[in-house]
């Protein structure tokens, strides 16, 4: 993860999700790039003043982005550059497009809002951001603060584990960060695994064969088993795969959405298979 990428709309989960960032770059080397997109102005006349006003927005806008970064460099004593970029426009176009041009490879996003951090995924811009852009994204709940990542818990449901780009971009993390890894496929009750299911559960057993790891089955609802391994093994951050796992699906959707609890310390960092 050399590219990192940030959007800010300058709220104080944006403004936490950048001290994470900034603290998570230290411990990779990765350069930080600020992101704020604002709304392309109504034209309802072609006076000469709305040019003068879109310029006064871009010139404050990027003013007040340079301001935030220096701000945090001096309070996180980060040492390293922060590229600011501001634009008008909708913010899903505007970070597909810097997310190619600037080849990012981590979006780094708040969310706002009190309680489980899964409610608070449905119809926001994580969420879209999540399910329409080709890139790692790591949603940073406000209450969150970087700490270093020593155990993180990995939400599967062991299909197509077999050469999995993202199995192999977590194997990575835990590398950096040395990490402990917990592997976690809740079943239901009585129920027993495939022999497909049990040959993936082998296959991740030999991909981290090097890594301190574990594979957890608890029983039951799906956010609870994920939550009980979550809590009992002190997790720092959880991590999924959103698009050929259906298990990211079955989180979010309303069904799901009342019984989450997600804890907000807890970062979620969802992995894309073709990054």
């Amino acid at each position: 993860m050399n590219n990192i990428l940030v959007p800010i709309d300058f709220s104080e989960p944006a403004r936490n999700a950048a001290t994470y960032a900034l603290e998570f770059a230290k411990q990779t080397s990765a350069k930080v790039t600020f992101l704020h997109v604002y709304p392309m102005p109504t034209v309802a006349t072609e006076m000469p003043v709305l040019l003068s006003s879109y310029d006064e927005i871009e010139h404050d806008s990027l003013n007040l982005l340079k301001q935030m970064a220096e701000e945090l460099r001096a309070k996180l004593n980060y040492t390293s550059p922060i590229e600011c970029l501001v634009g008008p426009g909708y913010l899903l176009e505007t970070v597909k497009e810097v997310v190619k041009e600037k080849s990012i490879d981590l979006i780094i996003m708040g969310i706002t809002g009190a309680g489980a951090i899964t409610e608070r995924l449905i119809g926001s811009n994580a969420t879209v951001i999540i399910k329409h852009v080709n890139c790692s994204t790591l949603v940073v709940p406000t209450e969150a603060a970087f700490k270093p990542i020593h155990t993180i818990a990995f939400a599967t449901d062991f299909e197509n584990i077999e050469n999995s780009t993202a199995v192999k971009e977590i194997k990575n993390i835990c590398e950096t960060f040395n990490s402990k890894l917990r592997i976690v496929n809740v079943v239901h009750p009585h129920q027993v695994l495939s022999y497909d299911k049990s040959l993936s559960g082998m296959l991740l057993d030999s991909i981290f064969d090097k890594t301190d790891h574990s594979i957890h089955l608890p029983e039951g609802d799906l956010a609870d088993g994920i939550n009980k391994v979550v809590d009992e093994q002190k997790a720092d951050l959880l991590v999924m795969i959103p698009r050929k796992h259906a298990i990211f699906s079955e989180i979010i959707t309303e069904r799901h959405t009342k019984k989450m609890a997600f804890h907000t310390h807890i970062p979620l960092l969802t992995i894309h298979e073709d990054i």
